[in-house]
């Protein structure tokens, strides 16, 4: 009985150790490809895990004002290549969801779909790069649950107070942060509705920061943009019309340090 058992383990040996250098180079190129990418650090990844990430493009964050949004007042949104086939990346993210809406209708679609996540609600969407890549390019959105919304962007901790007031606000829109960590670039945006016409605002704008370093102006029928530098951030301040409603966008950026 020993000696039939020594020589299965022997066997066993041999064929393990029977693959060529180039074969096993070969196997490990199958597997998935991983990056550790320090999330920011409230991302549900417990719920909403990033599946066979390759490499993250995008982190964000928004802070949102209107409590009827079906997906959460405030969410987080990630954007990454995955090296997932569409088919099997689908299934994935659909599998996690106790509901998944539209599912079995006729216009129910594979790489965009909603649905619910241990009480959270998510979106998705799934798109190829190009067919000379492998990876495809997920996005993923999840809304906080209602207990978690919060009054003031937390990532938002390293915007200098008062870098740039906010005149005439009648409803906020967001206060968003993003990270891309294609450019190396941080992203501190706030867009709010006013009830003052642009002339008026942005006049008033322009007084108060047309002193600032490398201050300039772009105007056109409906738009209208100022940009500046101030506390090794470049502001950009727009006013636009949009439809019916009048909005401002403050967007601030400095280089990521990651």
């Amino acid at each position: 009985m020993k000696k039939i058992l020594f020589i299965v383990m022997v066997t066993l040996l041999v064929v393990g150790c029977g693959k060529s250098i180039e074969e096993k180079k070969n196997d490990d190129q199958k597997k998935p490809i991983s990056q550790e990418v320090e999330l920011l650090s409230g991302y549900p990844k417990d719920v909403l895990p990033l599946y066979k990430t390759a490499d993250v493009e995008t982190m964000k964050f928004s802070r949102r004002a209107d409590l009827n949004y079906t997906i959460g007042k405030d969410l987080y949104s990630i954007g990454f290549n995955s090296s997932s086939t569409i088919d099997e990346a689908s299934k994935y993210y659909q599998s996690l969801m106790n509901e998944v809406e539209g599912k079995g209708e006729e216009r129910f679609m594979p790489t965009f779909f909603s649905g619910v996540v241990k009480n959270q609600h998510v979106n998705v969407s799934i798109v190829k790069l190009d067919e000379e890549s492998d990876l495809i390019d997920i996005s993923l959105s999840i809304g906080l649950l209602e207990s978690q919304y919060v009054d003031k962007n937390p990532y938002f901790k390293d915007y200098p107070n008062n870098l740039v007031e906010v005149l005439y606000l009648s409803t906020l829109q967001e206060e968003t942060y993003e990270e891309d960590l294609d450019t190396k670039i941080v992203y501190y945006r706030t867009i709010y509705q006013t009830n003052k016409e642009m002339s008026e605002i942005m006049n008033e704008y322009e007084t108060l920061y047309k002193e600032k370093e490398s201050f300039k102006k772009e105007e056109e029928a409906k738009k209208t943009i100022f940009y500046w530098k101030d506390q090794g951030l470049d502001i950009q301040l727009k006013y636009e019309y949009s439809g019916n409603y009048k909005f401002v966008n403050i967007t601030a950026t400095k280089p990521l340090n990651k």
